[in-house]
């Protein structure tokens, strides 16, 4: 049996708004919705992994999309 374990679990949901243009363009932001779960998982009684899975929603009706994404970061 591995020494696995979980310590803290976190949650948001956020908002996000933004856009990028040259000078001679209009400002167009595009929104999204989504969440996230963090995750801190413990390996071998002291090494922390944090686990961060997400889900965000565009709400644009062209260019929005769903995206799922998970991120991993270690500390060395």
């Amino acid at each position: 049996m591995w020494p696995i374990g979980f310590g803290a679990i976190s949650g948001s949901v956020f908002i996000n708004s933004g856009s990028s243009w040259k000078d001679n363009q209009r400002y167009q932001a595009l929104t999204g919705v989504g969440a996230e779960v963090q995750i801190e998982t413990i390996g071998f009684y002291s090494h922390q992994l944090p686990v961060l899975i997400g889900y965000n929603h565009g709400l644009d009706s062209q260019l929005g999309k769903d995206q799922v994404y998970i991120k991993l970061s270690a500390q060395f």
